[in-house]
């Protein structure tokens, strides 16, 4: 790695030297803050943590809502500086690449001097991965208060001269395309093995014979416990909840698993049968944020000690013998859930009631028949584990090379200037 030949010292809170020949100036004296009227035909922008500074339309956006701030628009155009005024803490920070309108939850900044914005851009996201913008909001919350102009604009800033910001700016945005690209394919390795994943379970249960019952049949059918967030703290017997079913307790649980809460509140609160859990007993979340998480369950597959059933959950007990397992894998399967997502009603929240999970069905082969299904899929389940585990961990290395190459460039401490940058990459 190539450095500077000479550094003078800034002591800053992010940082402590720059090349000598690097001005520093604060933010007010190199931006404006811009406050346009929209035009008619305006489309969305928005800016998200990744730093896309993009029209709505342009992304993905399932489940994703942004309130009009009685305030009004304000207008973006193509190549200004966009800070998230809430998320800039997280990386919420980056350049427009189309015209377009916003809520004034951005602020919107515009160059005084000849400069680069995506060398600020790229600057403010290393500020933001030190912690340094974070600990500028003011308040006791980390989103009671905002990242404001006002705050932004007393920051002290490097400026290197414009021709090496540019070169810095092309040449991130160089390495940092070809990481995003690296980054995607792990992903998507990711993404194939979950849907060969489904693939097989679908393939074993669309083929499946044996005995077709209802729920109705295999299981008593109560609630779990009518308390809610605030009943709940780090001490007390273990609560499996809404929340824990839609995230990381889906499938299977232990009444020892960590990321259980407690009931640390038990003021009125009535301790019934069903929600004082068994083991083999099945909880289902009684709501869903969308059509594909509706019919998510987990049951208790290891009881050590106490364990109940939290808010806006379903219990269903068993009532007849079978493999624990088989069943989850079979509620698993398009299958079932294709008889879930026919009978459920909603528009932004899907409501799963007791008569839906009640008439759905399911087949029951012998139990040996369960048991070697069961051995097949953990079998499956354990490789397809290992490999995502390594498809992960290659994705969390390129992510942190991404912040030490931005901060090692944006800061000097590696100097860029003689690098030849691909032709597609030069803006200037």
């Amino acid at each position: 790695m190539k450095i500077y030949k000479k550094y003078k010292r800034v002591d800053l809170p992010w940082l402590k030297e720059v090349p000598e020949h690097w001005e520093l100036k604060k933010a007010k004296h190199l931006f404006n803050r811009e406050k346009r009227a929209v035009k008619k035909n305006d489309e969305i922008i928005t800016c998200f943590r990744d730093g896309i500074v993009t029209l709505r339309k342009n992304r993905r956006l399932e489940g994703y809502t942004e309130a009009i701030n009685e305030y009004g628009y304000q207008r973006i155009k193509k190549g200004d500086l966009v800070i998230h005024v809430m998320d800039a803490f997280a990386g919420a920070i980056g350049v427009s690449d189309s015209d377009g309108k916003s809520t004034p939850v951005y602020i919107v900044c515009t160059a005084k001097v000849d400069l680069n914005n995506y060398y600020y851009k790229y600057l403010l996201r290393y500020m933001a991965y030190t912690g340094y913008i974070k600990s500028l909001y003011r308040g006791i919350r980390e989103r009671s208060t905002n990242f404001t102009f006002d705050i932004f604009k007393e920051i002290l800033l490097p400026i290197p001269p414009l021709s090496e910001q540019n070169q810095i700016a092309n040449f991130l945005d160089w390495k940092i395309g070809e990481i995003d690209r690296l980054v995607g394919l792990e992903k998507r390795k990711v993404e194939r093995l979950g849907e060969l994943y489904r693939k097989i379970l679908n393939n074993i249960f669309d083929n499946i014979s044996g005995e077709k019952k209802r729920l109705k049949y295999i299981f008593s059918f109560g609630k779990g416990l009518g308390i809610t967030k605030e009943n709940l703290g780090e001490y007390g017997y273990r609560c499996i909840n809404y929340g824990e079913i839609h995230g990381k307790l889906k499938f299977s649980f232990s009444s020892k698993d960590k990321l259980l809460k407690g009931l640390s509140n038990v003021e009125g609160i009535t301790i019934t049968e069903f929600a004082n859990l068994s083991k083999g007993d099945f909880i289902f979340a009684d709501t869903s944020e969308d059509l594909i998480g509706s019919g998510n369950f987990t049951f208790l597959e290891c009881l050590d000690s106490e364990v109940y059933a939290g808010y806006h959950t379903i219990v269903c007990k068993p009532k007849i013998k079978f493999n624990s397992r088989f069943l989850a894998y079979q509620l698993e399967s398009d299958l079932w859930r294709t008889q879930i997502r026919k009978a459920v009603n909603g528009i932004k929240v899907y409501s799963i009631t007791q008569q839906i999970l009640k008439q759905t069905s399911v087949v029951f082969p012998d139990l040996s028949i369960q048991e070697n299904i069961v051995s097949k899929l953990d079998g499956i389940q354990d490789k397809l584990i290992d490999m995502k585990r390594c498809t992960e961990t290659q994705i969390t290395y390129l992510e942190e090379l991404k912040k030490s190459l931005i901060s090692d460039v944006v800061t000097g401490k590696m100097d860029v200037r003689e690098i030849e940058i691909p032709e597609e990459y030069r803006r200037d």
